[in-house]
């Protein structure tokens, strides 16, 4: 009696099958891995279904499209052999425009007072003097101190401190965060991020105004920013090398690739503000190289939890 009850007892422990398995038992006792898609992928760890077979899956099975589209982005995959751009500021003046709201509320001048600057003329230099200082303050803040150069006069120093702060309005918490000065001078020379400052060549403001895709300021101003205030969370992040990394280090501009651990970011940035919040103002091409170009890094930024509510 004990015998039977002990031999039906193993016999429900052998054949009882708890469903959560991607295996099946053949006729000779093997197994076999369900793969619905044939994509490689077991179902039980593939999110995406019904992929093409053949098609080149990730470790949960789903093609650079399919997971574009599972965080809200729609593109068609490309392969690019090199990086589609030059530079991504030159592309679209459309991203950003004057029309946009900005957190700008006021300006005071507080007179002139000693502080040591960055100027870009005759190869660059640091260079101590004493600039009209402007604090300008922001709806949601933070405040910055504008720092204006003595070469202009105390009116046209009025006249650009409003015209840069209102710029610096357009920015969201994200990219104004770290921005603590503004440093502006005259000259032909380009813009600058990083240390907790944005730089102006106000000369060069006039050619970024009349670019042929469009006034490039703006642009330029979220790529200056993300030096400011992106760059040094990310570039030191594992995260960040591994998105780099299963994007096949490929590159948005020739820029980035050529400097991928100052620029990478930066030039990636304003496209990345395009594709998430302003999609309708770009062309599908820029979508289709952005994507196929940085899709994990996308995916990486969209991680982070910027405070971007002032796109949104």
């Amino acid at each position: 009696k004990y015998l039977l009850i002990l031999s039906i007892f193993c016999s429900l422990v052998l054949f009882t099958n708890c469903g959560n398995s991607d295996d099946t038992n053949t006729d000779d006792g093997s197994s076999t891995v369900l793969d619905a898609d044939g994509d490689g992928v077991a179902d039980n760890d593939d999110i995406c279904a019904n992929t093409v077979e053949s098609a080149e899956v990730n470790e949960n099975g789903c093609t650079h499209s399919q997971l574009a589209n599972l965080s809200g982005y729609d593109y068609n995959h490309k392969d690019l052999l090199n990086p589609p751009y030059n530079g991504t500021i030159f592309i679209s003046g459309n991203i950003i425009t004057h029309e946009d709201t900005s957190t700008y509320d006021s300006i005071i001048y507080t007179g002139i007072a000693s502080r040591t600057m960055y100027d870009r003329r005759n190869g660059g230099a640091w260079i101590t003097i004493e600039p009209h200082i402007f604090p300008a303050f922001f709806r949601d803040g933070p405040n910055i101190e504008i720092q204006i150069n003595p070469e202009f006069t105390l009116e046209e120093a009025h006249l650009e401190a409003t015209k840069y702060a209102f710029l610096i309005g357009q920015l969201p918490i994200a990219l104004r965060k770290d921005i603590e000065t503004m440093w502006i001078h005259k000259g032909v020379e380009g813009y600058g991020g990083g240390n907790n400052n944005i730089l102006i060549h106000t000369g060069m403001t006039t050619s970024y105004e009349t670019h042929d895709t469009g006034n490039i300021t703006e642009e330029t101003l979220i790529h200056e920013a993300a030096h400011t205030s992106i760059d040094a969370y990310c570039y030191n992040d594992p995260d960040w090398a591994d998105a780099v990394q299963k994007d096949d280090s490929k590159y948005i501009s020739s820029y980035a690739k050529e400097f991928p651990n100052r620029e990478d970011i930066a030039e990636l940035f304003p496209f990345y503000v395009a594709i998430k919040y302003f999609p309708e103002r770009i062309n599908q091409e820029i979508t289709d190289n952005t994507l196929s170009t940085s899709l994990h890094r996308v995916l990486y930024f969209d991680k982070q939890e910027y405070d971007m509510a002032l796109y949104q």
